[in-house]
């Protein structure tokens, strides 16, 4: 049996965050794309409006989102390298134009794509978090799959929890058997394993934040931006019951200049006029999730972590099983370790 010692501390007036390399500016991938071309023109003139985005659609399409706070529906009709996500996107275009009475064997096919894609991005979540968000499939072409491919696929996850970043200390010999740090989210109740990229892998323990992602079994891949521009069809879900909504940002009508936005924070619906306010405002939550209050607004749109900072007590636990003689370490070893958790 492998037995780990796990050391989960906080740290004395200083954030554990600050052990972690940092991956996200540095980090990138460079795909040859040479081989996977982009929807057929043919295809793409067949597919549903709803299935695909144009860079003439109004401001309220997540098309006019794209190297601000991009979507996958920014990404849908784009080169796909990784072949499991490429042969599934590929059956979607096929299925979504097939006729009424469609070939025998197309939904069984869909159904094995969708198992495999499953397996490939629960792997890409814990190795690229990133690249696992480009490639969810977007909601508009979710809701017309079979339930049963639907079942496969990744689930969205929006709400407020518990964003840790926690330490394992293994037993000697052990090192290769345990992460020396990673993550968890915690939302209603629900633990998983979480992986993040860009700015979030530089962030210690965050309490009460805001966040979104897309999740498999029990990983999740967590957006760095803490706020998700509506889709045309969740948009005019919203303002369908609220045909004067007011703008988070300027105390406005949404509506003033005809470009009003919806945008999830945390499951809770806010309303925008336009992409400059969805923009000021996911910025104004970036820097409430460092704890700072330093926006430009002067004030906190939710409370600040305090939890992962400041002087803190540690309970520290030898353990020893029924098959090892004699106490597990030295006590002089024990204080030691403590000794030095401040130098991290």
């Amino acid at each position: 049996m492998t037995r780990l010692i796990i050391l989960i501390a906080t740290l004395a007036t200083i954030s554990i965050g600050a052990l972690l390399i940092k991956r996200g500016a540095s980090q990138s991938r460079t795909l040859d794309l040479s081989n996977r071309p982009h929807l057929a023109p043919s295809v793409v003139a067949k597919l549903p409006a709803a299935y695909v985005s144009h860079s003439t659609a109004p401001l309220t399409s997540p098309s006019h989102i794209v190297g601000t706070l991009p979507t996958p529906d920014s990404n849908w009709t784009q080169p796909i390298l990784e072949d499991p996500f490429a042969k599934f996107r590929d059956w979607t275009a096929r299925y979504l134009t097939a006729p009424e009475q469609r070939e025998p064997n197309l939904e069984s096919e869909g159904l094995d794509l969708a198992r495999t894609r499953r397996q490939a991005l629960a792997q890409l979540i814990r190795t690229d978090p990133q690249r696992a968000l480009e490639l969810a499939v977007p909601l508009n072409v979710v809701h017309q799959l079979p339930e049963e491919i639907r079942s496969q696929l990744e689930e969205r996850i929006s709400g407020r929890g518990q964003l840790a970043l926690l330490g394992a200390l293994p037993q000697p010999g052990k090192e290769q058997q345990v992460n020396p740090t990673f993550r968890t989210v915690t939302v209603n109740r629900c633990v998983l394993d979480a992986y993040v990229y860009g700015r979030r892998l530089d962030e210690s323990t965050r309490d009460d934040i805001p966040f979104h992602g897309i999740a498999v079994d029990n990983v999740i891949a967590i957006n760095e931006n803490p706020l998700r521009i509506l889709k045309q069809a969740e948009f005019a879900g919203v303002t369908s019951s609220n045909t004067d909504p007011i703008c988070s940002v300027s105390g406005k009508s949404a509506n003033e200049h005809n470009s009003a936005l919806a945008a999830d924070i945390g499951g809770k619906i806010v309303f925008l006029c336009g992409l400059s306010h969805a923009l000021e405002l996911n910025d104004r939550l970036i820097v409430q999730d460092s704890g700072s209050t330093n926006n430009s607004g002067g004030a906190q749109f939710f409370a600040s972590p305090s939890w992962a900072t400041g002087p803190k007590s540690l309970l520290f636990l030898r353990v020893a099983f029924d098959d090892q003689p004699g106490a597990p370490f030295p006590e002089s070893t024990g204080v030691n370790l403590v000794s030095k958790l401040n130098a991290f």
